[in-house]
């Protein structure tokens, strides 16, 4: 299958390529600035309703960099415009004030959505640290491919912040209400190999060679009859309606004494 250009295309953000009838986008450290670059939104957009609509293309993996998931990275967002903005109360409220936060909340609502109404397969494949934020948006897809020593962290917990609503939400369909609840508020990490357990990783590989076997893998589900996928992904359709008024929760506003602590 020749390679749409539009697909073929890498920024400091993501990349995206074609291998076989699997779509890939690597997600790279600086992921989060398509919260806030318009450009960045739209080209990433695009990529993604070009796989969406291509006939020859069966799957879509997604996979992360170490680092492009963590905690750092979701603190160092939040971080950058605060430290250019200036270091008193007064200039840190701007920050927020000037929808950092939001443009955050919405990113992830909109990738949400975008994951659970896709018309093909879609697999993540993760690895180092990963933030349970960022985690819960996986949880959208329909496999999860995680490197042996996958570690994903409830940030939120240790900065008084509340997890992303779709976390939970996503949760539940997988876990029920009582082990959602105590993973939500547990302050331990939790491991690839507890996670596949659970029934929210897939197949857990070794890290070694990482892209390699993930795309080996995505190759292989690829290659299932695409009617019977089809057929599958309608019958345990989630409900849009229900995942739309849980994205659109509000847990907090911008004037929350927490978030003076939260983000820095």
């Amino acid at each position: 299958m020749e390679m749409n250009k539009t697909l073929a295309y890498e920024c400091e953000a993501f990349k995206s390529y074609l291998k076989k009838d699997t779509a890939i986008i690597y997600l790279k450290d600086n992921i989060l600035d398509i919260a806030v670059d318009f450009e960045l939104k739209e080209k990433f957009s695009s990529v993604l309703a070009e796989i969406e609509s291509a006939p020859g293309i069966k799957s879509l993996l997604l996979m992360n960099s170490a680092g492009s998931l963590s905690n750092a990275t979701y603190q160092r967002f939040f971080r950058r415009d605060a430290q250019s903005g200036g270091n008193s109360e007064n200039d840190f409220n701007s920050v927020l004030k000037t929808l950092r936060l939001k443009q955050y909340e919405t990113l992830l609502a909109q990738v949400v959505l975008k994951v659970a109404t896709f018309q093909k397969i879609v697999i993540f494949a993760l690895q180092g640290n990963i933030a349970l934020t960022f985690f819960g948006t996986t949880l959208a897809g329909d496999f999860r491919i995680a490197a042996n020593n996958v570690i994903f962290s409830p940030y939120y917990l240790s900065r008084r912040f509340p997890p992303n609503p779709a976390l939970g939400y996503l949760l539940t369909q997988y876990i029920g209400y009582g082990k959602t609840v105590e993973l939500l508020l547990s302050e331990n990490p939790l491991d690839a190999f507890k996670a596949k357990k659970l029934g929210l990783i897939s197949e857990v590989i070794e890290p070694g060679k990482f892209e390699e076997k993930s795309i080996k893998i995505a190759t292989q589900l690829s290659n299932l009859p695409v009617n019977t996928i089809k057929h599958v992904r309608k019958l345990l359709q989630r409900s849009i309606d229900g995942l739309h008024k849980c994205v659109e929760k509000k847990l907090y506003t911008l004037d929350d004494v927490s978030l003076k602590t939260t983000l820095l």
